[in-house]
């Protein structure tokens, strides 16, 4: 703990190369990949951005999310009870974005066209639970927890963490067709 500053952090996913970003995409399209490069380039990036950090100052460090394909895709990556379908605009309910709690409380704000992100409606696919919700990304876990603590070696952090996303977040972006309710739904993926 410090006693004489405020430790730091930060927030959000951190650069990767656009080989290591590939791979990541292959893999979770279920497309070909090499495995063996794919391991050896994810371990060899966390090791970089952790030192990045450090070069930086940053006290508390992450492997800067660079295993996931993004915080909140990755979620269905990791947690069965998901199926994607194809967006049909004008047919299904616009996708979800960061707004959209906001927009069904306070629509009249909305309809004058302000806080709206654009873009959102433009996706192609959307996830959507269909079934009970279950962890499944054991094996992916135990790559993040590996190349983490591989990476932390040696290094002189004051604190490391592994980022993940939160179950009020994971409900907000992602449809519910099976849960009765939010909070049923909300509590369905803090269990997993």
């Amino acid at each position: 703990m410090a006693r004489e500053r405020i430790l730091t952090t930060h927030a959000g996913a951190l650069p990767r190369s656009p080989e290591l970003r590939e791979m990541i995409f292959f893999r979770a399209e279920g497309k070909p990949y090499d495995k063996d490069a794919l391991a050896s380039k994810l371990r060899d990036e966390v090791a970089g951005v952790v030192r990045k950090q450090l070069d930086c100052g940053v006290d508390s460090v992450n492997d800067g999310e660079l295993g996931k394909t993004n915080f909140t895709n990755y979620v269905r990556e990791r947690l069965a009870g998901f199926e994607m379908r194809d967006y049909r605009p004008g047919v299904d309910p616009a996708p979800l974005n960061i707004t959209a709690r906001d927009a069904k409380d306070f629509p009249r704000y909305f309809a004058g066209g302000r806080g709206a992100l654009t873009g959102a409606a433009q996706r192609r696919q959307l996830a959507v639970c269909v079934a009970p919700l279950e962890y499944v990304g054991q094996t992916a876990l135990e790559e993040d927890f590996g190349n983490f603590r591989a990476a932390l070696k040696g290094a002189k952090a004051a604190e490391a963490f592994l980022p993940a996303n939160t179950p009020g977040t994971i409900e907000h972006w992602l449809r519910n067709e099976y849960y009765p309710s939010e909070e049923a739904f909300v509590e369905a993926i803090a269990e997993a």
